[in-house]
């Protein structure tokens, strides 16, 4: 079975490395469809990744975003 990058860093004692994330095109808000920027997104990864070495993030969404309703999951904010 192929390890995860998980398992990869825990294996080789690497540091698991990130920080908290909203995309500065919509901070909170970045799910919204106004403020959904996806090439920026691409770049501020790769400036997390490849500039400050960072191995992970933790995205945070607004339950409004996410669930419109009660029991409804906008299943296009979550593709995203």
């Amino acid at each position: 079975m192929k390890q995860t990058k998980l398992e990869d860093i825990l294996l080789n004692n690497e540091y698991i490395i990130g920080c908290n994330y909203w995309s500065k095109a919509g901070g909170p808000f970045m799910y919204r469809d106004e403020n959904w920027n996806p090439d920026m997104i691409r770049t501020e990864m790769r400036q997390m990744k490849h500039d400050l070495g960072m191995n992970c993030i933790r995205a945070f969404v607004m339950t409004p975003d996410f669930y419109p309703k009660p029991y409804k999951i906008d299943k296009t904010k979550v593709k995203r």
